[in-house]
C-alpha cells in the first residue's frame, strides 16, 4: 500500500525543539503510545467510565509498551466531556481513579516517559456547570448554520459521543454520575 498523504506538507517541526525533546528524554527516536481512558476499549465515539474506573489494567498497558521497545506515552487525562482521570479537588473525576498518578508510577518503574493531553476546550461537563462559559465555534456563536444558546451542547453532533447504561444503572442513577446525560447520548 502506499500512503498518498505527504504530512510534511500538514505538519512542521521545529528541529530545536525536537532536540531539547530529545535530550530532555535521554532517547535519539521517540516510539509512543497513546490511550483515551474514557473512551473505552471499543471505539472512539462511545464513552466508557466504567472501563475507566474497574477493567483498564495500567500494569498491562505498561508492560505491553516496555516489551514493544516504546520509550513513551500519551494519555489525555481530560476529555473533551470534562472528565479529569487524575486526583483533584476541583475537578470532575467521574470514574474515581487517579489514572495520572497510576500511570506515572508505572512509566517511572519502566523507564516510560509520560506526555499528557488536557481538553480544556468543549468541556460538556463545565457547560452543563457553567452556562455561561459555553464554549461556541465560531465568532457569532454558530456551529453548522445553527445558532446556539448559552449553556447549550453546541460542541458536538447528536450523538457523536454517546454511553451504554452499565447493567444494574437506571438512566437517574447513571445521571447522578454524569449530571448532563440526556436520553439521546445514549445508544438505543
Amino acid at each position: 500500500m502506499v500512503n498518498k498523504t505527504i504530512w510534511s506538507e500538514y505538519t512542521t517541526f521545529n528541529n530545536e525543539k525536537i532536540k531539547d525533546l530529545r535530550i530532555k528524554m535521554g532517547a535519539n527516536k521517540i516510539f509512543a503510545m497513546g490511550l483515551m481512558p474514557v473512551r473505552g476499549p471499543i471505539g472512539f465515539r462511545k464513552l466508557d467510565y466504567e472501563f475507566a474506573e474497574n477493567t483498564l489494567d495500567v500494569i498491562g498497558v505498561m508492560n505491553k509498551l516496555e516489551e514493544c521497545h516504546f520509550n513513551t506515552f500519551g494519555l489525555v487525562i481530560k476529555d473533551t466531556d470534562g472528565a479529569c482521570t487524575w486526583d483533584t479537588n476541583t475537578g470532575w473525576n467521574p470514574i474515581k481513579r487517579d489514572l495520572l498518578g497510576e500511570f506515572c508510577d508505572a512509566g517511572k518503574d519502566r523507564n516510560i516517559h509520560i506526555m499528557v493531553s488536557f481538553t480544556s476546550m468543549n468541556d460538556a461537563y463545565q457547560g452543563y456547570v457553567h452556562p455561561e462559559r459555553v464554549s461556541v465555534h465560531g465568532t457569532k456563536g454558530k456551529k453548522f448554520g445553527k445558532i446556539y444558546d448559552k449553556g447549550e451542547i453546541s460542541t458536538h453532533d447528536a450523538n457523536e459521543m454517546r454511553i451504554d447504561l452499565p447493567k444494574g444503572f437506571s438512566f437517574e442513577e447513571y445521571q447522578k454520575k454524569i449530571p448532563f446525560l440526556t436520553i439521546s447520548e445514549m445508544k438505543k
